[in-house]
């Protein structure tokens, strides 16, 4: 066998295809080769197909430094979807009055981050397992960071490192649970449901059309009850409002990648809302998303929780909203070039209202 871009084939039923997720290696003449998935065949979800796979020898495969192969695998530019929210809610609780504690706003943060991380990695790792990211004949389409793919980790490498930040996130989250314990047992045992449970088996929310609901609690009304919960001791409707705020835009991220991929979950028999609910219906959730957004802005500024500046940040945001959705609704399907735009500016959005929101907080 040549020991560089050599390709094989291995059947969906194989006993071996896991093993060889998993590791990223196959044994081959008594050598070890990497083992990069290229393309499923066939549908995957019926068992019948195969996943080609090139072979490389080790020795000869240049992997970016192991910091930027590692960031790039938890994807831990993505953060930002998280602490700026946080950070929105931080404010709030300063311009309430409520008191605080600098360790546990420390332990907090921290927590949230590591749980963010553990679903990023466990999120996909299984859908490597599952074979959703890789691509079909047909569309040539992948998905995920890539790194698995590109085999800069390995799947059991990202797996120890999702179940070890998940632990980590636990054990900052204890100190606030004995403070507060009536409360925050239940957010988090709830937080920790959802970071197993989104991808995990047997769950998989993900996959069975529940994710969008999955990542609208986590990111937005739960994430904001259970951090002013941990670190002020308290919370109020305001925040619960904030938080539906983020939650709505943090959906509208995720149900972008769901359009983008639509047949692609259908070929692998994933459900996702935008496949359960069809892709007409679905481009019509998109401008849904951030209406509800902006009405859960304009109630709190009704009942006097926000100020004027809250609003005005929301205005500011309106005409962006509304070009992003245009786009989505005049893609003729999801294969369409306008949708390849319409994710990217999701999640820029997304960023946008909540560092607008946090400074008109600051403003207020």
């Amino acid at each position: 066998m040549n020991n560089s871009d050599a390709l094989i084939s291995i059947a969906m039923d194989s006993p071996d295809l896991t093993a060889i997720l998993i590791s990223g290696r196959v044994i081959r003449d008594q050598r070890i080769f990497l083992a990069f998935p290229q393309e499923v065949i066939s549908e995957a979800h019926e068992g019948s197909g195969k996943i080609i796979f090139r072979l490389a020898d080790p020795a000869q495969c240049a992997h970016p430094s192991i910091l930027k192969r590692w960031w790039h695998a938890v994807r831990a530019g993505g953060l930002s979807a998280t602490v700026l929210p946080l950070f929105s809610f931080f404010v709030f609780g300063i311009q309430s009055g409520w008191g605080w504690s600098l360790p546990f706003l420390f332990t907090s943060v921290l927590g949230v981050v590591a749980l963010h991380l553990s679903v990023h990695a466990l999120s996909d790792v299984e859908d490597h397992l599952r074979c959703v990211d890789i691509p079909m004949r047909r569309s040539k389409r992948g998905g995920g960071t890539g790194a698995l793919q590109q085999g800069w980790v390995s799947a059991g490498e990202l797996r120890r490192w999702g179940y070890g930040m998940a632990c980590f996130g636990v054990v900052l989250g204890i100190p606030a649970v004995l403070r507060e314990p009536l409360i925050l047992s239940w957010v988090g045992l709830g937080g920790l449901l959802a970071v197993l449970g989104y991808s995990g088996r047997p769950v998989g929310l993900k996959y069975r059309g529940l994710g969008d609901v999955a990542i609208f609690l986590a990111l937005g009304p739960g994430l904001a009850v259970g951090f002013c919960w941990a670190v002020f001791g308290t919370s109020g409707l305001g925040v619960l409002e904030l938080g539906v705020y983020f939650g709505m835009a943090a959906s509208a991220v995720h149900h972008a990648g769901n359009l983008q991929d639509f047949e692609q979950d259908l070929s692998r028999g994933v459900s996702t809302l935008a496949t359960v609910i069809g892709f007409r219906n679905a481009k019509l959730l998109m401008p849904a998303l951030y209406l509800l957004a902006n009405v859960s802005v304009a109630w709190g500024v009704w009942q006097g929780w926000f100020t004027g500046w809250v609003a005005v940040a929301a205005l500011v945001l309106i005409p962006f909203q509304w070009r992003l959705c245009a786009r989505a609704l005049q893609a003729s399907g999801p294969a369409s070039a306008l949708l390849e735009s319409v994710r990217p500016a999701t999640v820029a959005l997304q960023l946008g209202m909540a560092a607008l929101m946090g400074i008109a907080l600051l403003l207020g």
